[in-house]
């Protein structure tokens, strides 16, 4: 199942020569080097050539080489340079087999997602359009200092880091209704929630807020209809108005992630072109991939704090989700309703049953700027 070590050597930019088209819209890079596995790249030629320089595709080379890697590592569509794993990142390693967790793998925005909603409406019955931008600046909190953000007490913070979006539920930041739409109905496994001081107080007073960079809420608009039996599944239709929220865990996430590839980081020291871990055995490429067995003390550590972290973001997300619904409901009244279509997350590590070249394998997949498409009836959604 895992693949057997190979002698760890210089990537320089030796991937090119082994590249080759797999099919429409989809490359590999033949293992080489100390690569355990291929890596797949969803792109058609032009993408691969526009994005070739830009130091990406020696990233998911990089993450192929990781202890306990399995399948292969992919590049999804629109992939692009990350830390350490290019975004768009997809890597599994088998934690029954020494495979590793690393933090450069999920990302510093831990549970980055992605929420839709839909609104029972068509543009025209939202009255004073420019009036209810207002509604939403005042109410949605925007910008990197988290400012208008929920005040958590201490123990309101560790019901948000355990319990997640039904935490934020129960303090009426959200609603129980919306839990069935989310993935892993927005909640996350946690036991210690070690964070540390800086963490928490960089989360004290970000909950509801967006953030800045690629961070948004935004009404749209359906124009078109793609695909007839989905969007009468979802109870979409052409003109409806709906609503989509991307943000993540906040500051809190991202110090989450610094104490942790510091700490890991510490565990180990080039030797040439190798970064080695004395203490684990094993070598990795790029010291931004800096990893723990997932079954070490550092490793569960840094997925418990992931996994709390994860569970503010969904809270976060809700709370962004209720302020939108007060928002409406103060310029529409009771028209001015909406329904979580679906919350997905990236930028996260999850540990999986997948079947990897005909064996049982209990994954750790990272998913760093890339999300699943969960069916209705996933075990996730029920």
């Amino acid at each position: 199942m895992s693949q057997t070590r190979a002698k760890s050597m210089p990537q320089g930019e030796t991937w090119r020569e082994h590249l080759e088209s797999a099919g429409p819209g989809l490359h590999r890079i033949r293992r080489h080097g100390s690569m355990l596995v291929d890596a797949m790249v969803v792109g058609d030629a032009a993408h691969v050539k526009r994005q070739s320089e830009d130091g990406s595709l020696q990233q998911v080379v990089n993450t192929a080489s990781l202890p306990g890697v399995v399948g292969n590592a992919w590049a999804m569509a629109d992939w692009h340079f990350g830390y350490g794993f290019p975004i768009g990142g997809v890597v599994a390693t088998d934690i029954e087999a020494g495979g590793v967790i690393s933090p450069g793998g999920v990302g510093f925005d831990i549970n980055c997602g992605v929420r839709m909603c839909t609104l029972d409406l068509e543009v025209k019955d939202i009255k004073d359009l420019k009036k209810f931008a207002r509604r939403l600046k005042g109410r949605i909190p925007a910008g990197p200092s988290g400012k208008g953000g929920v005040d958590l007490s201490e123990s309101a913070m560790d019901q948000i880091l355990s319990e997640g979006a039904k935490a934020a539920a129960e303090f009426g930041w959200g609603e129980d209704r919306d839990l069935v739409a989310m993935e892993s109905n927005g909640l996350l496994e946690t036991h210690e929630r070690t964070l540390s001081e800086r963490a928490l107080s960089r989360g004290a007073f970000s909950l509801g807020t967006l953030g800045s960079g690629n961070h948004f809420l935004e009404l749209q608009v359906v124009d078109r209809i793609e695909d007839v039996e989905a969007a009468k599944a979802f109870g979409i239709r052409e003109g409806q108005v709906t609503a989509m929220i991307h943000t993540g865990s906040r500051g809190l996430g991202h110090q989450v992630c610094t104490d942790h590839v510091d700490a890991l980081s510490k565990r180990y020291r080039k030797i040439g072109d190798i970064w080695n871990s004395k203490d684990w055995g094993f070598d990795i490429p790029d010291i931004q991939l800096a990893a723990a067995p997932f079954n070490s003390e550092e490793g569960r550590a840094y997925f418990d704090a992931m996994q709390a972290a994860g569970n503010y973001a969904f809270a976060n997300r809700s709370t962004l989700t209720q302020r939108l619904r007060d928002a409406l409901r103060a310029h529409m009244g009771s028209d001015g309703d909406l329904e979580v279509l679906y919350d997905v997350c990236h930028n996260i590590a999850k540990i999986e049953d997948h079947v990897v070249h005909g064996q049982n394998c209990n994954c750790c997949v990272h998913r760093k700027g890339a999300t699943r498409a969960l069916g209705g009836d996933h075990s996730e959604l029920s």
